[in-house]
């Protein structure tokens, strides 16, 4: 979420893995406002793509493309969510729903 005097706007991104190696990743729903103004984005939609997982590290692929190295990544002993460090730099937190 982004906030700015009155202003604020926030947005969500879906990463989705399936047991049968295809990700979906995508944008979510982005909503803004103000004291009179309001946006309603509505969400984009999520490209199917490859995955698969080595000591620890996750790997993505395109439909077509060749297997690229994403980063680190690590389950939460309840396994709601997942951290990726990303190999160029950054950390995102991804909770299950």
């Amino acid at each position: 979420m982004i906030t700015s005097g009155d202003a604020a706007m926030t947005s969500e991104e879906r990463l989705v893995f399936r047991d049968d190696g295809f990700y979906a990743r995508g944008s979510g729903r982005a909503v803004a406002g103000g004291s009179s103004w309001s946006y309603d984005g509505g969400s984009g939609g999520p490209g199917e793509q490859g995955w698969r997982t080595e000591d620890g590290v996750l790997f993505l692929a395109g439909l077509e493309g060749p297997w690229r190295r994403i980063g680190q990544y690590g389950m939460t002993e309840d396994g709601r969510t997942m951290r990726i460090t990303y190999d160029r730099g950054g950390r995102k937190l991804w909770t299950r729903q």
